[in-house]
């Protein structure tokens, strides 16, 4: 299989086979935010993950209330697995075309 060449600042939708948002079931995206090198490229090792139902950046506070009520209710037990599955799928899949650090 071969392994598709993304941008660093690529959003990715992440498929519902592959994992949906713990809390409310919807699609995820994702923005990676950290990499690492590895033999056959770089990998993603770090995002931002956020669901379908998160409001608008100016939805009323009350909007924001309930939504970060209803999706910060233990991360380590119900966000974590999610991230990790992502994580897997992502170095699966994607490799990113950031410059080679090392020393030459």
């Amino acid at each position: 299989m071969s392994l598709e060449i993304l941008d660093p600042d690529k959003t990715i939708e992440i498929p519902v086979d592959v994992a949906v948002c713990p809390y409310c079931k919807t699609k995820l995206v994702i923005s990676p935010d950290g990499w690492v090198e590895e033999d056959d490229g770089f990998v993603c090792d770090s995002f931002t993950s956020w669901c379908e139902t998160e409001p608008e950046i100016d939805a009323s506070s009350e909007e924001w209330d309930k939504f970060l009520h209803s999706h910060d209710i233990m991360p380590y037990v119900y966000q974590l697995p999610v991230d990790q599955k992502i994580e897997a799928w992502l170095k699966s899949h994607y490799r990113f075309n950031l410059p080679n650090t090392a020393s030459t």
